[in-house]
């Protein structure tokens, strides 16, 4: 992928694409692993993703494949196969050119509880969205293959049909893995994407990785070097965000994701530092373009704040630990540590917000009004 090492990424070797998407896996003689499973979804194509596995003396070999599908309708159903005779299906619908009713869900920090993960999945599968936003820690270590079977275990069924959109999380580790299972524009760290006259924009919030020493340069001169590219990294991606919100300033709805939160009344006095430093980062620009809302993980609980009229969602309860609260913060306006998701049903000047829990308990119940 972008940025990465993609030299196990192959091109299927068969694809039909009119209302019926045919890939074949025998063709090149490995099993299907993973998948298939939707990415990049716009008005006119999607992403198909796989990862096929052949066993040898090396031990087992993945891997992944993607299947650019364009020249679609908007708002048109389309249907896919794969598998040697078709027999794992699935089906897409294709964003809208323009304002259309539809719903998507936010969840994050799904990692670590298979069993909890998958009571969300199994309620987000009822309401049948148009595609899931995760708000990073998809998985427990992301340089662990095993932690991304167990994701794509639970998440597979949901996948196959709903177009999935994610975040780094600390716990991804910037790590090649996410770069192979995911197939995000731009660079994927961070990146954006419309659906209908709403506007999305997926941010980075980790630090990165701090690089490995070399040859006989001391910490204190590694130490260095990391802060100078930490430095460009973060006011590239700043500038990158500016533009960006410039670009879409006439979107109905905005909607900004990333990891950290900007406000959570986390007990952490360390995380409540973190939230300070991604605030100074970001939030006068989300401010000043009138960001809807901005939807973030990290800590394992629901909490929504409302800043200068901003809706700030803490959405952490996809499977992680469940954690307690500190003391609430003045802009908070509902919390509960609670397993669950949150549904946005975007109709016209409103977007209706109904965080759930697995067993259909609804926790909190929100409204945004358009930007215009």
């Amino acid at each position: 992928m972008k940025g990465q090492d993609k030299s196990m990424l192959r091109r299927a070797r068969r694809l039909f694409v009119v209302l019926f998407l045919s890939i074949s896996v025998a063709a090149l003689g490995q099993e299907l692993d993973k998948g298939p499973y939707l990415q990049n979804l716009t008005s006119d194509g999607v992403t198909v993703c796989w990862v096929t596995r052949s066993s040898g003396d090396q031990g087992s070999e993945y891997v992944y494949h993607q299947a650019r599908i364009s020249g679609l309708k908007p708002s048109t159903e389309y249907a896919y196969a794969a598998g040697d005779n078709g027999e794992i299906k699935g089906t897409f619908r294709t964003a809208p050119a323009g304002a259309e009713p539809f719903t998507f869900i936010a969840l994050g920090d799904t990692r670590t509880n298979p069993v909890a993960h998958q009571s969300v999945v199994n309620a987000v599968m009822v309401v049948n969205p148009r595609f899931v936003v995760n708000t990073g820690d998809l998985v427990g270590s992301g340089d662990n293959r095993d932690s991304w079977h167990e994701f794509f275990k639970v998440t597979g069924e949901l996948m196959k049909r709903v177009p999935y959109w994610p975040v780094l999380g600390n716990h991804e580790s910037n790590s090649v893995n996410y770069y192979n299972y995911f197939a995000l524009p731009g660079n994927e760290r961070y990146y954006s994407f419309d659906y209908g006259t709403t506007h999305f924009v997926m941010l980075d919030s980790d630090d990165l990785t701090m690089p490995k020493q070399d040859g006989d340069q001391t910490w204190e001169d590694t130490a260095a070097l990391y802060r100078e590219a930490r430095k460009n990294y973060w006011q590239k991606q700043i500038q990158w965000l500016e533009t960006d919100l410039e670009a879409h300033k006439d979107a109905d709805f905005i909607f900004v994701a990333f990891h950290h939160p900007l406000y959570s009344s986390t007990s952490s006095s360390g995380r409540r530092m973190e939230q300070k430093n991604t605030r100074e980062r970001f939030e006068v620009l989300l401010k000043q373009y009138k960001v809807s809302a901005v939807l973030n993980g990290h800590d394992h609980f629901y909490e929504r704040n409302v800043v200068d009229g901003m809706y700030c969602i803490v959405t952490g309860g996809g499977g992680a630990p469940l954690y307690s609260f500190g003391e609430p913060l003045p802009t908070s306006a509902k919390r509960d540590n609670v397993y669950h998701f949150v549904r946005i049903d975007i109709n016209g000047s409103t977007a209706a917000g109904t965080v759930l829990a697995p067993d259909d308990e609804v926790i909190d119940t929100f409204q945004i009004r358009s930007r215009h």
